[in-house]
């Protein structure tokens, strides 16, 4: 380990750091994000909390800094390994048995812990298919999508629960454990026809991935304040993959256009919002604000019905747009052969509205809609 980073990070002559540029990097890389173990409760050891916090107390101790000073400001981010968020006793267990840990004694240098949780739908003896499936399908994946929210908070408030039972430090070189990000480090949704792809767990996805992405995003924009960092199992080829390829050729997803759509977030401040009188349970809103322009993300996952909203805003509208992501029909995907199937378009802009309120706006089913509102 010590070797490892020393290649990667080392700025000062050694044999290591004279092989990677050897190697075409003169430079540093400067990582600063470590993951000290991944999946330990399973493939990365089968660990008890025990075993793997005293491997981790081992392992954070001895990673070199290669600082001069020994009261250089450490810009390294440890990461512990979190609980498998998909078995709710083993999840609660594990992080708290973690935190107990970590109090027995002076804690290490900890910054995140990592919870991986995957939007299982295996079927029976793993038949469960990405693309032939029926609405009792859409809508239970689409269900499993929305339990995250309350396993986030659950493991957020154990955390911080643990963080309470940290040592007071003794002398001036002791720090006291104060605070520990919660990081979400895989998500996606998984189907059983997976692991019995010929390219492992490769898989295309459809409208139905696409909405619960926007939902996951939604979840994760939402709660901001409890969520560090996520990363979506994963960019290319698997499971909830933006880029699927083959040889030379790629296509873009669905989960692209969502991920797309949904820049227009990044570092703004979430907004509250207020439904009424709403009588269908399948849509769903986030809103953002930032520099007077508000965002609003709506989602109508109904299979067949169009949703009429009302949006009262805050204050008078100028101009606003809104930005759609729509099928026809559940299956419908972008493949090799029709790459542009299901995109993403501007469907709707309006110069001069001069209006608080927006009536009667259809929202189709199975969509995902971004609507950008330029406040006077």
């Amino acid at each position: 380990m010590s070797e490892w980073m020393e290649y990667i990070n080392r700025k000062q002559a050694s044999y290591l750091s004279q092989k990677r540029k050897n190697s075409g990097h003169e430079a540093p890389y400067n990582v600063n994000l470590w993951g000290i173990g991944n999946e330990v409760w399973g493939g990365g050891g089968m660990m008890t909390p025990e075993q793997y916090v005293a491997d981790y107390r081992k392992f954070a101790t001895a990673a070199p800094t290669f600082a001069l000073n020994q009261f250089s400001e450490d810009s390294r981010y440890f990461i512990l390994s979190g609980a498998d968020a998909n078995k709710p006793k083993e999840r609660r267990y594990w992080t708290s048995s973690v935190m107990k840990e970590l109090a027995k004694a002076r804690p290490p240098k900890v910054d995140g812990y990592d919870l991986h949780w995957y939007n299982w739908y295996l079927g029976k003896d793993f038949s469960a298919s990405a693309t032939d499936f029926n609405a009792d399908d859409w809508y239970q994946v689409i269900s499993g999508a929305m339990e995250l929210e309350d396993i986030l908070k659950e493991q957020y408030d154990l955390i911080q629960d643990g963080l309470e039972q940290m040592p007071e430090p003794e002398g001036e070189f002791d720090q006291k454990l104060e605070k520990i990000d919660l990081i979400l480090g895989e998500w996606g949704n998984w189907y059983g026809k997976a692991f019995f792809e010929e390219k492992a767990l490769y898989q295309q996805n459809t409208m139905r991935d696409a909405i619960t992405t926007a939902i996951i995003l939604d979840i994760l924009h939402s709660n901001a304040d409890k969520v560090k960092m996520a990363s979506m199992a994963q960019t290319i080829n698997v499971l909830n993959a933006l880029i699927l390829t083959d040889g030379k050729e790629f296509v873009l997803t669905p989960v692209y256009d969502i991920f797309k759509m949904y820049k227009v977030h990044r570092d703004n401040d979430v907004l509250d919002i207020n439904v009424t009188d709403q009588n269908n349970n399948h849509i769903k809103f986030f809103a953002s604000i930032k520099d007077k322009i508000i965002y609003l993300n709506v989602i109508n996952f109904d299979l067949t019905e169009t949703i009429n909203i009302n949006i009262d805003l805050p204050s008078q509208v100028s101009r606003y747009q809104r930005e759609e992501l729509v099928a026809n029909d559940m299956h419908e995907t972008n493949t090799f052969e029709d790459p542009n199937h299901l995109r993403a378009a501007i469907v709707e802009q309006h110069d001069n509205v001069s209006s608080k309120e927006l009536s009667n706006i259809g929202i189709k089913p199975m969509s995902v809609s971004v609507f950008k509102f330029e406040l006077n």
